[in-house]
């Protein structure tokens, strides 16, 4: 006799859900209950890692019993849309989710896998176990076994074609705007279904009403909105790479979480460093000094849809590293790849493939995104997004930063040549990121203003010692510093970045385990920190208070360098009329250069002169290192530009 067991389960963000558990499993082994529910129906099948089954418009996953409990990481990229405003081709909105399956009964639940709270001590570990449970976000009746009894089928149609909110496509918004989202589920088309040897993915077009406001009034409401979106999984390796901590005093992005240590009866938070896994393929001749090829070089494939004036310099910018990782004994160990025309197996837009994105919208902007072994910091994926309008932007910048020096810039499109430059520039920044830099805002205060119109220093230096800063171009050279071999322009990378690539990538041949190697690590660190070439200052996000920490400021004297600023503006203004009247008959081209002269660039000078009123240098300090954790701006400063402000 067969008993059957009623079970309802309500899970987050989802109706209430009831399902059949029968206890006699063996019924689901059977082979006919496997063969009848795909016989006689169209079916797409891929096999990889799992098998996918797309049948009458669901999907249904065939899953190996050997990967319950293994640790996946789950994410979303857009690959078309409706409304390029909203969401742009090739966009990873949302970080990834670390995700695995279990089954109990015969169900098979999808949880949140949970990194947060750790321990060393076995019977510690146990108790956060059980307080720190893996909350369940999908349910799957399980619907069959394979003939073989090695996988698990069920429908899971629900995980790809919903509007789940920590994977839907779009990017945050702020300041004066606002967006609400609601999915509409009837608006939802399964597209494609792939398997690979580590991953699958599932595209579908799922559709939205978005409403927005703009300065409290409304400016859409419930406008449909339609993307294609791939929902992919990618296994997490068995074991994680072995970790290495990070430092405060060095820009790089964590992986953070508490450990309870019961040798010190402490609970601390602990960052590890984040970086891809990059070993000598031998160790031997990397230990003799010489230069030897990794393992596994990081592969960027290159969006061959880039305007053809692009690509040479961001595939520039993006083997710029490779000099950083010379330093340290790699050779290539960054490679850049055009998307391959005749590979089946190529997908841009599959998480296994980094991929560097063109997205032809008005965005001014380009970002660079990776996905992160959560257990270990491991850089598993990477992708850079660059978008058409960058070019507009970059081209303003350097109309109003360089156009007092360089009157070749003051012209509606830049000569080629500078905007290549430029490119460049982008492009290795965010591949810094990629490589797990953070922004280093307090980078360019290290120089000395004036030297910013030395055309040695110049030449030697660019414009700041980080590539990872937001200086942009030499606001402060002056008419007639071009001519003299004045360079106006970031360096390619500067020494903090050969530094910090030297400090997260260097391998620790001495020590055994990662607690060994914080001492090395460390004396890089302090070693240097009398130079202020060195120095990382944190990216204030929620305002101002270290006035040597801001963007797109130049030099170590915030009056000195507007000073400079404000000439080279008042110059362009005094002849843009003289320069334009050729060509710029309906005065387009002066009145956006207007606009940003005053609305940006001079906003942005005396605004770098205001964060010194009540300001004070932050310092990341450890015990016994030179600097005080803070300190006042002096008061000489303070009053000198309260003096110029006025």
């Amino acid at each position: 006799m067969k008993r059957n067991l009623n079970r309802c389960f309500i899970l987050p963000g989802l109706m209430m859900l009831c399902v059949t558990l029968h206890a006699q499993k063996d019924t689901l082994k059977q082979k006919g209950r496997y063969d009848s529910l795909f016989a006689g129906k169209k079916v797409e099948t891929k096999k990889g890692i799992v098998t996918l089954h797309k049948m009458d418009g669901k999907i249904y996953l065939e899953f190996p019993i050997h990967l319950l409990e293994r640790h996946f990481l789950l994410g979303s990229v857009a690959e078309q849309t409706s409304h390029t405003e909203e969401v742009a081709a090739g966009e990873q909105a949302k970080d990834p989710l670390a995700v695995h399956f279990t089954q109990t009964d015969s169900t098979v639940f999808l949880r949140r896998s949970d990194f947060s709270v750790r321990s060393l001590d076995a019977n510690i570990q146990e108790a956060l176990r059980k307080n720190y449970a893996s909350p369940i976000i999908g349910a799957y009746p399980v619907m069959a076994y394979t003939p073989d009894s090695s996988a698990l089928v069920f429908d899971i149609s629900s995980l790809f074609l919903s509007g789940n909110t920590n994977m839907d496509p779009f990017m945050p918004v702020g300041g004066l705007s606002s967006r609400k989202t609601n999915f509409k589920q009837e608006g939802t088309v399964l597209h494609e279904i792939m398997a690979f040897e580590d991953n699958l993915s599932v595209s579908a077009y799922l559709t939205y009403l978005v409403s927005k406001t703009f300065f409290g009034f409304s400016v859409a409401e419930n406008m449909p909105v339609t993307v294609l979106i791939k929902r992919s999984m990618v296994l997490l390796p068995s074991e994680p790479v072995a970790p290495r901590y990070n430092d405060p005093r060095i820009g790089i992005f964590p992986t953070r979480f508490v450990q309870y240590d019961p040798k010190q009866d402490a609970v601390k938070e602990i960052f590890f460093a984040n970086r891809w896994r990059l070993e000598p393929a031998d160790k031997a001749a990397h230990a003799r000094g010489e230069l030897v090829q990794p393992k596994r070089p990081i592969v960027f494939y290159l969006d061959t849809k880039f305007p053809s004036g692009w690509i040479e310099p961001i595939r520039k910018g993006v083997l710029d590293w490779n000099m950083a990782f010379e330093k340290i004994g790699f050779k290539n160990a960054i490679e850049v790849r055009m998307y391959p025309e005749s590979d089946s197996s190529f997908d841009p837009n599959n998480i296994r493939f980094n991929c560097i994105k063109y997205a032809p919208n008005l965005t001014q902007n380009a970002m660079g995104p990776s996905w992160v072994d959560p257990r270990s910091g491991e850089i598993l994926y990477a992708s850079v997004y660059i978008y058409h309008g960058l070019a507009d932007i970059l081209s303003d910048w350097m109309t109003v930063q360089m156009g007092g020096a360089n009157p070749e810039v003051l012209q509606k499109h830049v000569p080629a040549s500078l905007l290549a430059e430029a490119l460049r520039y982008v492009s290795a920044h965010e591949i810094g990121h990629t490589l797990g830099l953070m922004h280093n805002m307090a980078a360019s205060s290290a120089y000395p203003v004036d030297s910013l119109r030395s055309p040695g220093f110049t030449q030697q230096y660019g414009t700041t010692p980080s590539i990872m800063d937001y200086a942009r171009f030499n606001f402060v050279a002056q008419p007639g510093d071009l001519e003299k071999g004045v360079k106006m322009t970031p360096p390619h990378l500067g020494v903090y970045d050969y530094y910090a690539i030297d400090w997260l990538y260097a391998p620790v041949l001495t020590a055994g385990s990662p607690e060994e190697e914080v001492a090395v690590l460390d004396k890089k660190i302090t070693s240097r920190m009398p130079d202020p070439f060195y120095r990382y200052g944190k990216q204030q996000i929620y305002g101002n208070l270290d006035p040597s920490a801001l963007t797109e400021d130049l030099g170590d004297d915030q009056v000195k360098a507007t000073r400079y600023a404000m000439k080279n503006l008042r110059h362009i203004m005094m002849n843009a009329d003289k320069w334009k009247k050729e060509g710029d008959a309906n005065f387009d081209f002066r009145n956006n250069l207007a606009f940003y002269v005053v609305n940006i660039q001079y906003y942005w000078s005396w605004m770098r002169v205001v964060h010194n009123l009540g300001g004070y240098y932050q310092y990341e300090k450890y015990e016994g290192d030179p600097y005080p954790a803070y300190r006042a701006v002096p008061k000489a400063v303070q009053k000198e530009s309260l003096q110029f402000l006025l």
